[in-house]
């Protein structure tokens, strides 16, 4: 969804819309913390959510990617087991869900 601005994730989607395929978004967690009021008013308009749980072996490869990067460590968690915690409720929250627009 690139939500936050970040520019890797506007071009990544950008790209993604250009290329005329069925397309599914992710709100880019943890820049969504940063952006419920724009994702609330986008569930307002064309985007509805579709069904993508996450499973307990994929969100153990999901935090271990985010622990692969230092910079993304530094900017939204103290340390490793602050950043295990908060995406673990995230996920347990019902947290990284998917997103299609109509």
């Amino acid at each position: 969804m690139a939500l936050g601005g970040h520019i890797d994730h506007r071009l990544t989607r950008a790209a993604a819309e250009l290329s005329g395929l069925t397309l599914y978004y992710y709100a880019d967690y943890p820049y969504v913390l940063r952006s419920v009021l724009e994702l609330a008013q986008m569930e307002l308009g064309a985007w509805k959510r579709a069904p993508a749980p996450i499973s307990a072996p994929a969100l153990t490869a999901w935090l271990e990617a985010i622990a692969d990067y230092p910079s993304q460590l530094s900017t939204f968690w103290s340390g490793l087991e602050e950043m295990r915690l908060a995406v673990q409720n995230y996920w347990a929250g019902g947290g990284g869900r998917l997103w299609e627009k109509d």
